[in-house]
């Protein structure tokens, strides 16, 4: 069985605000309902509709507006990440999206980690481009240049001990 519902908010998948759909009963009551993400399609609630939309229609214009101007600087942009290198330039690990929105709010950007596309795992030192989506409609590519450091991974580890060369503590206890 499925119900009408209008989305009250952008959900994934499934439309944006203002937009009328059919969905099943149980996920209008279960999940879409209990977040106040849509409300039942009746008389009164097409009305409201009418609101939505035009709050909607400014609310994206802003968006849009402050998305295009963000790319410019964006786009300028180079970002150096630090971190432990191996050998041949291999990183430990890999810079994630969550590395390069960490970077992007230290220079003033708020930008969620689900906002940042890589195309490929970053695990070795280089540059890369990567793509940050702003909105629906406007994304921008931005540069991050992956140098080695932070820790000192480069670094040998110290040497290990000689087996048979010392005494445990059970064989000095025996020779007494």
């Amino acid at each position: 069985m499925s119900v009408e519902v209008i989305l009250t908010s952008n959900v994934k998948n499934l439309g944006s605000e203002g937009d009328q759909i059919k969905v099943a009963d149980g996920f209008a009551r279960n999940f879409l309902l209990p977040q106040n993400l849509a409300i039942v399609a009746d008389d009164a609630s097409k009305k409201r509709i009418e609101s939505l939309c035009l709050k909607k229609a400014e609310r994206e214009r802003a968006e849009l507006a402050s998305a295009q101007e963000n790319v410019k600087k964006l786009e300028k942009l180079t970002l150096a990440l630090q971190a432990p290198l191996g050998e041949q330039k291999k990183l430990f690990g890999s810079i994630t999206a969550q590395d390069i929105a960490r970077s992007l709010a230290e220079k003033g950007f708020e930008i969620d980690r689900k906002q940042i596309e890589i195309e490929s795992p970053i695990r070795k030192a280089g540059q890369y481009e990567v793509i940050v989506k702003l909105h629906t409609d406007v994304s921008a590519r931005v540069k991050i240049k992956v140098e080695g450091g932070e820790e000192g991974a480069s670094e040998k580890p110290p040497p290990a001990k000689k087996a048979g060369k010392g005494k445990s503590a059970r064989d000095k206890e025996a020779s007494k």
